[in-house]
Formats: structure tokens, C-alpha cells, sequence
């Protein structure tokens, strides 16, 4: 069957099997937002500085993350997002291999038929790791050896350096990284105990919210001097 302008009813039209699987399409991005969006969020909680905001939106990974953490029961990985999830969970330890043990699980695994295409992207989780290694553990470090991070990641020492310079500059992170020595410095802040970050925020929470109480009752008092005065 053709239409008036010559096009196929099954060119507009495609046949059931050749229809991309949505299944497919929201692990392809939730994979995205992992890797993107993970060194993101370590690097939000350690308070380092991130240029652009990170998605919340009901399929980003940090959601996902947000409803684990707040679930009661955590049951073993079973669906395909339920792996994309315990791979960022392994990513924020540190533990690239269980992160592209529960990746290479899922149905995105497989379009990939090329071995470069599948080593390309062991190396991009290992760098991404990496750097979500680093912004939860800086607190806790004052000096901490390449080598070290070599052995855990395998990245190599260059790589390494190479990795963390770019990120000790766009996030503002107060380290250095000594030639000679193959150590990182990290420079002491203040860093406030979750108790305490709590107390903080739920103490803005209440003057913003004073403040907006104040703003709407001084709003409501003019309008009826306002009527009041029209009477």
C-alpha cells in the first residue's frame, strides 16, 4: 500500500520486531547517568563544587540512589535496573570490577560487539570510580600514595595523575599532587559531622520558611487595610 506522495505504509509504519524495546532505552540512559552523574553526587557530599546541577528526575540514577537509601528492605539486584543501581552502590566503594560485573549483566552490555568498545568503557568506569573514590575518602585522608590507587584501579600512574589534576580543577578540590613523592596532599578543612549538617540545614529551612510566613501575613494585613480603607 502507498500513499498519495509515493511513501510505503511500511516505511511509517514498522513491523512489531524491529521496534526499539523501551526497557532498553531506560537502561541505555540510566547507564549514562551513571557514569555521569555519580562522581556528581561524591562530589556534591563532600562539598566540592559542581559546575552544572545533577538530574533528579524519577529515572536518573540519583533518584534511584535516594529511594534505596530510604527503603527499609534491600533486596538482590534481579531487573535490569536493579543492576545499573548496584553498580553505582559499588562505584561510590570504590569497587570499579563489582560496579562492571552487575553492568555487563544488562542487555546494553551486549550491543556492544566490538572488544575495543567494551574495553573503552571498562576504562572510562575505572576513571569515574575513581573519581568518586577520591571525594568520598578525601576527608579521611591527609596523604595518600599513587601507587596505592594504581593497584586498586589499574589505570597506571601517569593516567592517574592525569585524572586527578582535571578533577582537582574543576571541582575546586583542595589537593595537591607532589611529583617527586607519588603522594596526594589534601588540605584539612573544616569538615562538620552529619549531625551537624543536618542541624545546619534544618535551621535555614525554618528562617526561610519564617521569612516567607512573615512575607505572606505582612502581604495579607496590607491588602485588608486596603479594603478597609476603600470602605
Amino acid at each position: 500500500m502507498q500513499f498519495a506522495d509515493g511513501v510505503k505504509l511500511e516505511d511509517v509504519h514498522l513491523p512489531f520486531h524491529k521496534h526499539i524495546n523501551l526497557d532498553l532505552i531506560d537502561t541505555v540512559f540510566l547507564t549514562c547517568s551513571l557514569i555521569n552523574d555519580v562522581p556528581k553526587i561524591a562530589a556534591l557530599n563532600s562539598r566540592c563544587v559542581v559546575s552544572e546541577p545533577i538530574p533528579n528526575t524519577p529515572k536518573t540514577i540519583k533518584k534511584k540512589l535516594d529511594t534505596y537509601e530510604k527503603a527499609g528492605f534491600h533486596a538482590p539486584a534481579e531487573s535490569q535496573k536493579d543492576f545499573i543501581l548496584h553498580a553505582a552502590i559499588a562505584m561510590q566503594k570504590g569497587d570499579w570490577k563489582k560496579a562492571m560485573d552487575y553492568v555487563s549483566k544488562t542487555a546494553v552490555w551486549n550491543l556492544f560487539t566490538e572488544t575495543k568498545q567494551q574495553v573503552d568503557l571498562v576504562e572510562i568506569f575505572k576513571a569515574q570510580t575513581l573519581k568518586t573514590y577520591i571525594f568520598n575518602i578525601k576527608k579521611f585522608y591527609s596523604k595518600l600514595s599513587i601507587a596505592k590507587l594504581d593497584a586498586i584501579f589499574e589505570l597506571g600512574s601517569e593516567k592517574i595523575k592525569e585524572i586527578l589534576k582535571e578533577t582537582f580543577e574543576t571541582h575546586e578540590v583542595e589537593a595537591s599532587i607532589e611529583e617527586d613523592s607519588q603522594y596526594i596532599i589534601f588540605q584539612k578543612g573544616i569538615e562538620l559531622p552529619k549531625l551537624e549538617e543536618l542541624c545546619l540545614k534544618l535551621n535555614r529551612e525554618r528562617k526561610n520558611r519564617r521569612y516567607k510566613n512573615g512575607t505572606n501575613q505582612h502581604s495579607n494585613t496590607s491588602l485588608e487595610s486596603g479594603c478597609v480603607f476603600d470602605r
